[in-house]
């Protein structure tokens, strides 16, 4: 059984990536945080943080977009679906297919939740249960891991 095609929705360049957690988000809000979060190296200014491209994980169709929260939702031929979050642009409208490493928009910090520049990233499977996207990225054979950072957090290319 041959996995298709993925890629790593951000630049190698993030600083940072954070797993299942909290600790980015304004005290009042208080559900479980579903996904990762990549952040934009330290050594860049928030108007460069903010032109780095968002890639779609993989082939897929875009099924909603919600410009508030700066949101692309993708479903993937085995009804998995991906979300990507506080987008600061979106290049693609709704129906459209796209491809692995097609950009769908840019790092942002859209909603009023979000204390920072970074890209939510979260995987669903076809019955809506939240899947682990670190596993599912360090699991693909198409993203390489290349060692991890001092917080323990796999540097991937």
């Amino acid at each position: 059984n041959i996995r298709e095609q993925e890629c790593l929705p951000v630049t190698s360049s993030v600083e940072e990536i954070q797993g299942t957690n909290k600790a980015h988000l304004a005290p009042r809000h208080t559900h479980r945080h579903q996904g990762i979060d990549f952040t934009p190296p330290a050594s860049i200014s928030d108007a460069e943080a903010m032109k780095l491209p968002i890639m779609a994980w993989k082939k897929g169709v875009v099924t909603s977009i919600g410009e508030g929260w700066g949101v692309v939702r993708i479903t993937h031929h085995n009804g998995e679906k991906s979300v990507y979050g506080h987008l600061s642009s979106i290049r693609v409208k709704v129906g459209d297919t796209v491809m692995p490493c097609q950009q769908i928009g840019t790092m942002g910090n859209t909603h009023t939740h979000s204390v920072q520049i970074h890209l939510h990233f979260e995987i669903r499977s076809a019955n809506r249960i939240s899947l682990d996207p670190m596993k599912r990225l360090r699991e693909s054979p198409t993203i390489i891991v290349i060692g991890s950072t001092s917080k323990g957090f796999p540097i991937l290319r």
